[in-house]
Parts: C-alpha cells; structure tokens; sequence
C-alpha cells in the first residue's frame, strides 16, 4: 500500500483488502463487517503515520462510514467524512419508481451508509402521502422499515458475485468533487456532536461545513435511535478489542 502527502488539498482514502475475497470466505452472508476488520488494519498503518490528523479527508474504503468514525475516534479530526450517500438518494428514486411513485421532490438522509440510510420525508410532503399510499403501510415507521429493505435489495443485485459495484464508488467521488468545485452541497457521513456517533448529513462544498440530518419526524425516531444503538454496538466491536479504551478517547477536537 503507497500513500502520498498532499498539500492543503482533500485527500480520498480508496484503500481495500480484496472484498470479494473476503465475503467468499462466507458466502452464506455478505457481512460488511468481515471486510471492516480487514480494511481497519490497512486505516491504522496510515493513522500510526498521522495521515489524517489534520485537513480535509473523504472516505471510500468500506465500509465508508464506519472507517471514517474510526479514523476520526482515533485522531479527533472532524473534517472526515464518509462517501456512498448521496449514490443511495439516487438509489431511494429509483427504488421509489418500483413502487410507482415518480417525484423530483429533495430529501435528506439520516443514519449510516453501510447499514442503509433512512430517508427524511418531510412532514405535509406528497412524497411522502403518495408512498404510504403506494406500499399501503400504515406509519411512517413501517415505510421506512419497508425502504430500507429495498435499498438493501436493491444494492445486493448490483454486486456481482461477491464483487462490490465499482460504479457506485466512481460516483461518490464523482458527486463530492462536483459539489468541491461548483461549492454545492452534497450527502455525506460525519460526526454528529449531539449524537457522539457519525450520521448522515449536509456537505457544502464552500466552507466544507457539515450539517447532520436527525430527524424531523417523531415515527422516525425509533427507527433512527435503533440505527444509531447499532452502530455504537458495532464500532464497540471492532475496535475495543484492538485498542485500550483510553486510546479511543478523542485527543483534539
């Protein structure tokens, strides 16, 4: 593995263990965690380096979001953010024109790219009235439960074999030099203050501010709070085992 040093310039961390590899290993489950455990050992050879200590860092290497948390829980930069949302919204049109719903209508997300986002739909929207009609589901909560599952099958197909889409990462990095360069906002993961746990939110690509979507629905809290719990689960996991607890605490905010 060869890393260069930039000047002032964001930096994009595409660095992978061989995926399909790994998830052939068990192909009775395609477990995104397998391939955390391996590409968390290439991360910390680049964080004993102090690669991300300071600047401005985009995450591909998967799981995205979770390796961002880990780079950011290890260095206390807050300028890490995780790539691969902004391909699942195009992902939620698509799945909504399965279910019959055509809409050019914005949405945010909240929650974690490798365990599928939840959408935002605001409260009075048409989008949101005309899904619950389409999938007949009786909360939001049950429709939200409903599009993440489509999101996940929808991702699923677009693996071939065990090889992961090179497509949708191309895009990612497609969507946030797009929003660098034109100074536009774009959907990426970062650190969530209120939270202590990253989250999906609004990149502007002007003052590189990052703006973390919660909820704007009381129905979707459970939802959210459950993605959230898991998370913090999964990052207790992966890390602790490795590192003292101590070590795990932010050095510089």
């Amino acid at each position: 593995m060869e890393a260069y040093q930039t000047d002032d310039s964001p930096t994009f961390l595409c660095c992978s263990v061989n995926e399909e590899k790994v998830l052939a290993q068990n192909p009775g489950k395609r477990d995104r965690l397998q391939v955390a455990q391996h590409n968390l050992a290439l991360v910390e050879e680049l964080i004993s380096k102090e690669y991300f200590d300071h600047g401005l860092h985009f995450i591909l290497t998967n799981p995205s979001d979770l390796v961002a948390e880990f780079i950011f829980r290890r260095t206390g930069n807050t300028k890490v953010f995780g790539l691969g949302l902004s391909v699942d919204k195009k992902r939620y049109f698509e799945v909504f024109e399965e279910i019959g719903v055509q809409t050019s209508e914005d949405f945010d997300l909240a929650g974690n790219h490798w365990d599928h986002p939840c959408p935002l739909l605001k409260a009075s929207s048409n989008l949101k009235s005309d899904l619950l009609e389409k999938t007949h589901c009786r909360t939001e909560e049950e429709l939200l439960k409903l599009l993440q599952m489509l999101l996940g099958e929808r991702i699923k197909k677009e693996f071939k074999g065990f090889k992961p889409p090179v497509r949708s990462g191309v895009e990612a990095i497609e969507d946030i030099l797009g929003a660098l360069t034109s100074e536009t906002s774009v959907l990426v993961s970062g650190h969530s203050p209120s939270l202590s746990v990253f989250t999906g939110g609004v990149f502007d690509g002007r003052t590189t501010f990052f703006k973390p979507q919660v909820c704007n629905e009381a129905s979707a809290e459970p939802f959210l709070a459950q993605t959230f719990l898991k998370t913090k689960i999964t990052l207790e996991h992966l890390m602790i085992p490795a590192f003292h607890k101590s070590e795990m605490l932010v050095r510089r905010v």
